[in-house]
């Protein structure tokens, strides 16, 4: 259905030029600051089209090759730490956008210091973005590619800062994997993105690394899952190699197709999306201004004295939410053993299922084993033992991810109900304007991170005693042979327990991640909501100090700056986003 267009309004980049000016006058200069650098990217026509997924998924990388020059840092530890939008110019340059508004050059050469976790780590320097400029053909058009932060790495700001950049995408390239296909923290971000714009390229990277049937059961899987959360088939996945193509080596794979569609997005839609993006600027920003005033204002309506109490007010709903969250944090603590229950269900199912078929592998593998040696017979049943049981976990492993995913969502939907609960009830006794605190969760609960055991080979246990070694060698051929495929069968089921287990051990510590995450967003509400709070009662104060009539002054003027944010704020969506 389509939406009726309301009144008409200013064009998205009037709108953020008038809301950053409101903004600054609010003396707001974050917010101002975004609403600037917005507008800038309207006025000069630029896309951003967004590189988002997992951490190490290679995503600098890929950019890297789509620009041809090694710009952004890439290394084997999580890296990009704040958003960094490459466009195009006759003459390299970098600019860093910091959060106070402020903008300072810095030679292309010195990225590392401010985008790395590694030299700016959990962005300590308070950078906003940085903006990098490099003479390019693909972005001649006013493509401009953006790397994001990993989510889902051990730095919860990188993935903070990701989602928060999400209103800014026009279009993204979501690269996934082979190992894990695709993850829970992943697959949210893919949803969240998806309410904001319909472009979406999805890339399986690192090809040179897997083998074609890992790629093809990565891809199946990852399709099959997105199809599921967005509603809709996915467009075909590209398999590309961003080293080998900076390298110059190897075969093209889907590179030239993964150019071709990024370059249409500027050149076909850019003008649609880069004003659907100034929409959804506009909406996020008033929304945030008018926040601010509605404190602003009711902290001058308040006596003084009725603003400490209702600070005080808050600070005592705060710590009672901290003791509400414990005993909600007990609910979910309780919900985890339950999970973890059911992972060991689902442990011993697949043991009972998966255990007589792998010994019946093994013991045809090793009636066909041609090794002339008994030692080296052994060595061999040990590989074989190594060569089944890997596919075997790796299959139940990718078969358990969705279903964990699942079924911690509906453990912790709980968790979030009541956590919402919780949010409301500080902003009715706290008396907050309406909208000042938002639901926990926007979604779906997501289970955190990807699956991060590593498989144990168990070496230890192909070692053989004096005994063994003698028994062995000294055994009629029958009889080895029996004892080998004894021995052989009891490595592959310690194998196949021990990683099974080791695989149900790591779902429960993402589960506890899980918790923290959520525990997290939710103390996060409560200090914005004070933070706001906060600031509206000092200003108040310093109003009231310059007497009765500066103090109605001011709320006149927060009357005016309410009216015209919302007359800036009724801009129609565009009509694409609108249908469904």
């Amino acid at each position: 259905m389509r939406r009726q267009p309301s009144s008409p309004s200013p064009a998205p980049e009037a709108a953020l030029r008038s809301l950053a000016a409101i903004a600054s006058e609010l003396r707001l200069a974050d917010l101002a600051a975004t609403a600037l650098g917005i507008a800038d990217r309207l006025a000069a026509g630029r896309v951003y089209v967004a590189c988002v997924g997992q951490f190490k998924r290679g995503k600098s990388t890929l950019l890297n090759a789509l620009i041809g020059v090694e710009l952004l840092p890439t290394g084997v530890v999580p890296v990009t730490s704040v958003i960094v939008i490459v466009r195009h110019a006759e003459r390299p340059f970098a600019t860093v956008r910091l959060a106070s508004g402020a903008r300072q050059s810095i030679p292309v050469a010195d990225l590392r210091s401010y985008v790395t976790e590694e030299h700016n780590p959990e962005n300590v320097k308070g950078v906003a973005a940085v903006e990098v400029g490099v003479p390019n053909p693909l972005l001649a058009s006013g493509l401009c590619l953006v790397d994001t932060p990993g989510v889902a790495s051990v730095f919860a700001a990188g993935t903070a800062t990701t989602r928060a950049f999400v209103p800014q995408i026009d279009a993204a390239i979501v690269v996934l994997g082979a190992d894990p296909p695709i993850s829970a923290d992943e697959l949210a971000l893919v949803d969240e993105i998806a309410r904001e714009t319909r472009e979406l390229i999805f890339v399986i990277a690192k090809a040179d690394r897997t083998s074609d049937s890992e790629r093809g059961e990565a891809r199946r899987f990852a399709e099959r899952v997105l199809a599921t959360r967005l509603g809709r088939p996915v467009d075909t996945m590209l398999e590309v190699s961003a080293t080998e193509r900076l390298a110059g080596i190897g075969p093209p794979r889907d590179w030239r197709e993964l150019e071709a569609r990024v370059a249409a997005i500027a050149e076909h839609r850019g003008r649609e999306l880069v004003e659907a993006a100034g929409t959804r600027g506009v909406q996020v920003i008033a929304d945030r201004i008018l926040h601010e005033v509605d404190e602003r204002d009711g902290a001058l309506r308040r006596p003084i004295e009725e603003s400490e109490r209702r600070i005080e007010m808050l600070r005592e709903c705060s710590r009672n939410a901290e003791q509400a969250l414990r005993d909600v944090t007990a609910l979910l603590e309780a919900e985890r053993a339950r999970l973890h229950q059911r992972f060991v269900a689902r442990q011993d199912a697949f043991l009972e299922r998966a255990l007589p078929m792998a010994r019946r592998k093994l013991a045809d593998a090793l009636e066909q084993l041609d090794v002339g040696g008994r030692t080296q017979r052994w060595r061999a049943a040990c590989a074989l033992v190594q060569d089944l049981f890997r596919p075997l976990l790796t299959a139940w492993q990718q078969e358990l991810e969705p279903l964990a995913a699942d079924l911690y969502a509906e453990a912790t939907s709980r968790f979030a109900e009541l956590g919402d609960a919780l949010l409301r009830r500080v902003a009715v006794e706290a008396n907050l304007a309406p909208g000042g605190l938002l639901p926990i969760l926007a979604g779906q609960p997501a289970l955190a991170g990807t699956p991060r055991v590593y498989f144990t080979e168990l070496l230890s246990s192909t070692a053989r005693t004096p005994g063994q070694w003698l028994a062995a060698h000294v055994l009629p051929r029958a009889r080895f042979e029996a004892a080998l495929g004894r021995q052989a069968a009891t490595y592959l089921e310690r194998l196949v327990a021990t990683n099974a287990s080791r695989i149900t051990a790591d779902l429960d510590e993402r589960v506890l991640d899980s918790r923290r995450r959520l525990e997290h967003e939710l103390r996060g509400q409560l200090r914005y909501t004070y933070d706001v709070a906060e600031r509206a009662l000092e200003e108040a104060r310093r109003r009231r100090e310059d007497g009765v009539e500066a103090t109605e002054d001011e709320r006149r003027r927060l009357a005016d700056h309410r009216r015209a944010v919302e007359a800036l704020r009724r801009a129609p969506s565009p009509a694409y986003m609108e249908e469904c």
